[in-house]
């Protein structure tokens, strides 16, 4: 609320000098009057400061804290009558001493009075952008963008002394009275020859019944501070344009000088844009104003009571710093992301332009489209508005309006509105630009859009003024851009080789850039031509809500785990699997693979089977037995595992009621393994054992199973637990009284599983169970020095450790410091694989043996089964037959038959030493031996052994002598 006064009759000030500084005598004076309080700046002259002396005629200046009445000041200044009629307030004097000042008598200084105020003057300008709480800095700045200008100083203080009655001149004033409502009361109120204090209170009691809600300016002819603008071409500016209304031809002019700040940070032109960027004034009207882009410099000066006179020209006193802004010529451009782009894909466009400025943008040339083909704004975005049907139609350009442009179907009176989607109205941000963004489907076009932007010119009055609804915009401020939408793809696999079994897990995924959901279905042998849903594949669906769709994740990606084993009706046989990008069959609905983007692949389903095998056909007592197989198709539940006998089947227990069918699982690869361990051999009757590996095939259930009877104390095999009640039946009794045994009980569990109700499938095999048993291979007599093995069959398994020992039979008594008479080794041997029966065999190295009747004892570790025999070793040397090289293949031949008559009558000579007198100590001729690895033995066997031998000495002797002379 504001009263302008202009003042017609304005004091005439008289300048002098105060000692050697000299005071410019100036024009601009205005409340030169001081008042006790008022503050006063250095640098300013002409001030009567009398009515702030009173009757002193000295100032002085206490430190902050002194008691004025009672302690010394810092400073005096004694000043002269012309002085308080006429002062400067010179720099000399005061700088360093800003603040209160006092009237001061040095000879009663109880009177002693605050004077005024002295401050440092300072000065600062800073530009803004339209209601922007922050300057202009590094900002852009366009031609026509609303500019105003900042005064920042203390100087509201030295206004504030003009509405003091003494520094009100006399005259003829017109009054603006604006009451608190904003309602103008009286205009153009003259008051002549009054004096402006009584104008004040007459002519107001008469308007407003509350005259202290008027505020009362300075006129714009009084001095103040002064901005100036220069321009690119130099030229020093001091008023600049204000387009208020672009489509008014009229414009207002912003005079920026003499302004009057009321507080320290002040708003010139009233907090009003005091400038179209960029526009000047030609002020002969020749052309009216124009637009000059490029740098700008602003600055400001204060120049009151001959401040800057006095003082100089001191940046940020009583000049302040040059402020500068680049005014660019306004212009246009809009990018998109990506210049192509995959359907289902959001992207977006940069808008360039104007900082802070309105831009419509939209979709064109898409009439004779669908609105659901073409890509549309997203909803809600920040200085986004959405346009409607009204404003495009009257929004016109290039003679045609942007309805035109958008699809056909986009509206209907009453029903909907779509423009929004398709046309927006959107506001940059600070530097000029705003990214909008747009979204596509799988309905999207896949062809060239062009969206344009087009500036709306006017922040202030946006619309045409011809159609209030539309928007008027600037034909030479546009740009568009050209987005390429192309279609997606989808692409299907399967983890694995493409060959599945009937009841596997099949994970089935891939990639989709076309939509947001993958619809999957499958073809194949007796299935609906058009096509199944995978998860039913006798079933076609009609519709998407009966498809089986999958959802793509943001990357891109599906997965589908398709579980063959549920509600499965499939066959061996070989399938197709479809995935598409929208609910389509190949034939039978309004969509086909014609109209979708999608990817097939084929894949076999092979009925499952399972496969086992015993890890040995016979078993000893007392050995393990492995049954290790593989159940194609991964059965979850595994495999049962029955193995029958005798009056034995392995899942019976001694408590009936805890008898329950045996199962294995399958690792990942579909393996299984079986022990039945050597605690449940040892106890098993000799005899044949049948065993069943049964499969739960594609329902993953075994429809053959047991059930306990409690009734009759027995364990009955059922079939079809899982059907229908009256389905099931009982196949025969595994425990209890009347049972089935061994090949009886074997025979009708298979003939249960072939039953055409049950889809489990089966392997049959078997084992024997055998009395353990040790065989030794004859050992022939050796020499102290032979190399040699000792051999010999089994039926106990591969792997199982035998423990063989070789003891000497002759003892006697030695000295204790001579070593013992026994010699001998104790090892254990592992039992091998051989062509009959399994093999083992002992490496024996006789050089640290005595000539000696020995002991061969040859025991299972696991099995209770231990076997015996003797044989010598003689004193001597054997000798080994020296064969000459022959030259030729008939000289091969003849060294080999000489060689072998050589071994034949060694082996003769050896045999009749054997049967002449053992008083012969040394034989007349060595045998020829083979040389054997040495064994990893030790050369006496343990303690135990040892102590375990003495008892066998005898029977050796006796079996010595018997051998020696039958």
């Amino acid at each position: 609320m504001h009263i302008r006064m202009i003042p017609v009759l304005v004091f005439i000030g008289i300048f002098f000098t105060v000692g050697i500084v000299q005071a410019y005598d100036t024009g601009n004076k205005l409340a030169v009057n001081i008042y006790p309080g008022d503050t006063i700046f250095i640098g300013e002259s002409g001030l009567n400061v009398s009515a702030a002396l009173g009757l002193e005629t000295e100032i002085a200046y206490f430190f902050e804290g002194s008691n004025v009445h009672t302690d010394e000041p810092e400073k005096v200044v004694p000043l002269t009558p012309a002085e308080i009629k006429n002062y400067y307030v010179d720099l000399a004097t005061f700088e360093g001493y800003t603040g209160p000042w006092y009237a001061y008598n040095s000879t009663d200084s109880a009177n002693t009075e605050l004077a005024f105020y002295v401050e440092q003057p300072s000065l600062s300008i800073s530009l803004y952008k339209e209601n922007e709480t922050y300057p202009i800095g590094d900002y852009k700045v366009v031609a026509d963008e609303s500019l105003m200008i900042k005064i920042e100083s203390p100087f509201e203080r030295l206004f504030e002394r003009a509405s003091t009655d003494a520094n009100k001149p006399y005259g003829v004033f017109d009054f603006f009275a604006i009451n608190t409502s904003g309602a103008v009361n009286y205009t153009n109120l003259s008051v002549p020859g009054i004096y402006y204090g009584i104008a004040y209170s007459e002519a107001f009691e008469a308007a407003d019944e509350h005259p202290d809600n008027i505020t009362v300016t300075l006129s714009d002819s009084m001095p103040g501070v002064n901005v100036y603008a220069v321009a690119p071409n130099k030229a020093k500016l001091s008023s600049l344009i204000v387009v208020p209304d672009i489509f008014s031809p009229d414009y207002n002019v912003a005079s920026l000088q003499n302004w009057h700040p009321d507080r320290t940070d002040y708003m010139i032109n009233y907090d009003h844009p005091v400038w179209s960027a960029g526009r000047v004034v030609d002020n002969d009207n020749v052309i009216g104003h124009k637009i000059i882009t490029g740098e700008y410099q602003f600055y400001a000066d204060i120049n009151v009571n001959g401040i800057k006179d006095n003082l100089g020209e001191i940046e940020g006193e009583t000049v302040s710093f040059v402020e500068t802004v680049n005014v660019e010529k306004e212009d246009i451009t809009i990018k998109a992301e990506k210049a192509v782009i995959t359907r289902n894909n959001d992207f977006s466009v940069t808008l360039d332009g104007t900082p802070k400025g309105l831009y419509a943008v939209w979709i064109t040339g898409v009439r004779g489209y669908d609105h659901k083909k073409v890509p549309a704004f997203m909803r809600d975005q920040n200085d986004v508005t959405a346009m409607t049907y009204a404003q495009a139609v009257n929004t016109t350009y290039m003679s045609k309006d942007i309805a035109s442009d958008l699809p056909g179907d986009v509206y209907e009176a009453g029903e909907h509105d779509y423009t929004g989607n398709y046309a927006v109205v959107a506001k940059t941000a600070e530097d000029g630009t705003i990214n909008l963004g747009l979204m596509t489907d799988e309905n999207t076009k896949e062809t060239i859009f062009t969206v344009r932007a087009q500036r709306i010119p006017n922040l202030r009055n946006p619309y045409s003024k011809d159609d209030p609804s539309g928007y008027k915009l600037d034909d030479q401020l546009y740009d568009y851009v050209k987005v390429t939408v192309e279609k997606g793809a989808v692409v299907i696999s399967a983890k694995g080789d493409g060959s599945y079994y009937l009841g596997d897990d099949i994970t089935i995924s891939g990639t989709n850039t076309d939509s947001d959901y993958v619809y999957l279905f499958i073809t194949g042998p007796n299935l609906p031509v058009a096509g199944g849903k995978l998860d039913n594949p006798k079933v076609s669906p009609q519709n998407e809500s009966d498809s089986l769709r999958i959802t793509v994740n943001t990357d891109d990606t599906w997965k589908y785990l398709w579980e063959t084993s549920l509600g499965s009706v499939l066959d061996a046989g070989t399938y197709t699997i479809y995935a598409t990008s929208g609910f389509a069959l190949k034939s039978g609905t309004e969509h086909t693979l014609s109209d979708v983007e999608y990817d097939s692949m084929s894949i076999l389903l092979r009925k499952p089977f399972v496969t086992a095998t015993t890890s040995a056909a016979t078993v000893a007592k007392g050995d393990k037995l492995f049954i290790n197989g593989k159940a194609e198709g991964m059965p979850s539940k595994g495999v049962a595992i029955w193995i029958l006998g005798k009056n034995y089947w392995n899942g019976e227990k001694e408590e009936i009621g805890s008898s329950a069918m045996v199962t294995e699982g399958v690792n990942s690869e579909g393996e299984f393994k079986y022990e039945i361990g050597s605690g449940v051999t040892s106890d098993l009757a000799s005899g044949q054992y049948f065993v069943v590996v049964q499969h739960p095939m594609y329902n993953e259930e075994f429809d053959v199973m047991v059930e306990v009877n409690e009734d009759e104390n027995a364990v009955d095999v059922i079939t079809n637990p899982y059907g229908a009640k009256d389905a099931n039946g009982i196949a025969f009794i595994i425990a209890g009284a009347g049972k089935l045994q061994g090949s009886d009980a074997a025979n009708a569990l298979i003939s249960s599983i072939n039953s055409a109700n049950i889809d489990d499938t089966y392997t049959k095999l078997s084992f024997i169970v055998e009395e353990p048993w040790i065989r030794i291979n004859s050992i022939a007599d050796h020499y102290v020095g032979d190399k040699f093995q000792i051999t010999g069959t089994t039926n106990l398994a591969i792997a199982d450790s035998l423990i063989a020992e070789i003891t000497s039979l002759s003892f006697k008594p030695t000295d204790k410091t001579q070593s013992g008479e026994f010699t001998g080794i104790s090892s254990v041997i592992a039992i091998t694989e051989g062509s009959e029966y399994n093999e083992w065999a002992l490496n024996v190295d006789a050089s640290t043996f005595k000539p000696d009747e020995y002991i061969f004892t040859v025991e299972s570790v696991d099995a209770d089964i231990k076997e015996t025999t003797v044989f010598n070793v003689h004193e001597g040397t054997p000798v080994t037959p020296q064969v000459n090289e022959p030259e030729n293949e008939q000289e091969n031949e003849r060294a080999d038959e000489s060689v072998n008559e050589t071994e034949d009558e060694s082996a003769d000579e050896s045999a009749d030493e054997s049967e002449s007198d053992s008083a012969s100590e040394t034989p007349s001729a060595s045998p020829a031996k083979t040389t054997v690895p040495t064994p990893a033995a030790t050369t006496a066997p343990g303690f135990g052994a040892l102590i375990a031998l003495i008892g066998l000495v005898a029977a050796g002797a006796l079996a010595f002598v018997i051998g020696k002379d039958p």
